[in-house]
């Protein structure tokens, strides 16, 4: 919603007559009609507390229970059941 905000306000400023046209929104929002397409640049951020290599490693030497795997990475429990959970999506 707040991009959505930032877009048309964008609109607004570079729009000085009543209608705004294609011409006057950002680069970005003409090129990628899709915001969950894999192009789409990545922001910066905060980096990933866990690779698919730690845990799997992990889990292997914790004889697949997830509570101690999570003590082996210094993660809480949940920290790792919500990454299994969104690599399962994938």
């Amino acid at each position: 919603m707040r991009e959505l905000r930032n877009v048309v306000e964008y609109a607004n400023v570079k729009c000085r007559g009543a209608t705004i046209s294609e011409r006057h929104l950002p680069e970005e929002v003409l090129t990628d009609t899709d915001p969950r397409s894999a192009s789409r640049p990545s922001r910066p951020g905060p980096k990933p507390k866990l690779t698919p290599e730690e845990v799997a490693s992990a889990l292997q030497r914790a004889d697949g229970n997830r509570s101690r795997a999570a003590k082996l990475l210094s993660v809480g429990r949940t920290t790792l059941y919500r990454y299994l959970a969104d690599m399962e999506r994938v």
